[in-house]
């Protein structure tokens, strides 16, 4: 891969890009070319699986192009994936994301969003709720 020159695209340079765009491109596009049509695993828990089943995804534009072939997950596949995102999550519990929100439920968008489901201001699905 070229080395990184500093060039940033932008509406100001979109119409006359140094040849190093033009080349770092085809470079680009070679390696995604390359790899259509593989084969590719799901990753549940950090771990690559295969299953028996699976579809091949096309190109909308082209349908003979074949982007590549994924796995079919199963039940137990999904039930796997949601235990190893638990998992991952509870590690991350003690490192709070300093100055931003999320859906977590302890959240206060988590509050607002409950007070909006249930239009009373309370708390739906029979939670307690959050501190």
């Amino acid at each position: 891969m070229a080395a990184d020159t500093g060039f940033k695209l932008t509406y100001a340079t979109m119409f006359n890009p140094p040849e190093e765009f033009h080349t770092r491109f085809e470079e680009a596009l070679a390696r995604v070319k390359a790899n259509l049509g593989k084969e590719h695993g799901m990753i549940i828990g950090g771990q690559e699986r295969f299953s028996a089943e699976k579809f091949e995804d096309r190109n909308p534009a082209n349908t003979e192009m074949v982007l590549g072939i994924f796995q079919k997950g199963s039940a137990q596949d999904a039930h796997d994936a949601i235990a190893a995102a638990k998992k991952s999550l509870s590690r991350l519990e003690p490192y709070p994301l300093a100055g931003t929100r999320c859906a977590h439920p302890q959240s206060r968008r988590s509050d607002r969003s409950a007070y909006l489901r249930n239009g009373r201001g309370g708390f739906s699905g029979g939670r307690e709720k959050p501190h």
